[in-house]
């Protein structure tokens, strides 16, 4: 019990708290020393839960922090790695191995703040939605492009704000969310073969309704339907031949605009280069693959004797900082074709 009390009088010493009584194993509760205060804190198994909340202050957060509000969509982060995305519901609630979250414990509060779940034994952070954070946390329709990948395609092209993109090849919307948070307010014109796909990314785009326009058709057949002669700065492709359609990639191009293609195999790299080098439209090309690397970091000490630990100026016994690369589940995502449309 002595740690978690412990960990107790350090989260009260952040709001000039003290806790009383003093530690003693037969208490387990304990309460805040400021005179007319109801705060109560119970031991439960591990740790010291809240019963009820402090009356001797009030947190007050920043003017510019926006709250979350019913309809919202946000990101519940219970770890590096465990993420997930939720539409806030008055009434509803949402179910994890960390305790059950009712969804009105969230509207009203801020962006980043501790939410307890209804024991208050658990807590997630809320965090606001993020096209990086709907990567790690969307449920995947198709196979995606990650976040590597995206970071490439944004800054080598050099998307702005007011930009026109057309993509082929919505999938589960990964790229989408990013271009439209680069290029908002430009125009973002998709397409999917696959009605189905087209539906849900209507639904996950409500947000850009009116800067967004997605379209069931297989362009490598009817090309980009609807869409305007010489208005986008890039089209990009995630399609099994592009060089089926580079007429009407040139059609909707302006001029010196960018042209991005995702392919897996180098094959396929092979035959659209072999088109693209037979039309004057094209100028040079240039082909990427993304190699993702995780390394971790952490303080370490070499195992110096007894005799040198407390000594000073003994290499052995300081700290240092040790980076070491750890396994990650992907290796080979695909290959990033680049190229620009000539005058």
């Amino acid at each position: 019990m002595k740690p978690a009390y412990l960990n107790l009088i350090q989260e009260q010493a952040m709001h000039n708290c003290t806790v009383t009584p003093a530690f003693s194993e037969a208490v387990t509760t304990y309460t805040c020393g400021n005179e007319g205060c109801t705060f109560k804190a119970e031991f439960a198994k591990t740790r010291f839960n809240m019963v009820s909340p402090h009356t001797c202050f009030t947190i007050h957060y920043p003017q510019n922090t926006d709250l979350m509000k019913e309809g919202d969509t946000i990101v519940l982060s219970f770890s590096f790695d465990e993420i997930f995305e939720v539409q806030l519901k008055s009434g509803q609630r949402y179910d994890a191995r960390y305790g059950q979250f009712p969804h009105d414990s969230f509207i009203g509060k801020p962006y980043g703040v501790k939410v307890q779940n209804n024991r208050n034994n658990g807590f997630v952070i809320p965090l606001r939605f993020q096209p990086v954070l709907h990567t790690e946390a969307l449920k995947r329709r198709t196979q995606i492009i990650f976040t590597p990948d995206i970071s490439l395609i944004v800054n080598k092209v050099g998307l702005r704000p007011g930009h026109t993109v057309i993509e082929a090849g919505i999938g589960s919307g990964s790229l989408s969310h990013a271009f439209l948070q680069a290029i908002n307010p430009g125009k973002l014109y998709n397409f999917d073969l696959y009605q189905e796909r087209v539906d849900q990314a209507q639904l996950e785009f409500a947000n850009y309704s009116d800067n967004c326009i997605s379209q069931q058709s297989n362009v490598l057949v009817d090309g980009f339907k609807n869409v305007p002669n010489g208005v986008s700065d890039l089209v990009f492709l995630d399609l099994p031949s592009p060089e089926l359609c580079l007429a009407d990639v040139i059609r909707v191009s302006k001029p010196y605009s960018h042209f991005v293609i995702f392919l897996p195999c180098i094959e396929q790299i092979h035959q659209l280069c072999a088109e693209m080098y037979k039309n004057e439209h094209f100028g040079s090309v240039e082909v990427v693959k993304m190699n993702y690397n995780a390394f971790e970091f952490d303080n370490r000490t070499l195992g110096a004797l007894q005799l040198y630990r407390g000594a000073k100026n003994v290499s052995d016994a300081k700290k240092f900082v040790q980076m070491r690369k750890v396994a990650v589940g992907r290796t080979h995502t695909g290959y990033l074709v680049f190229s620009r449309r000539k005058e």
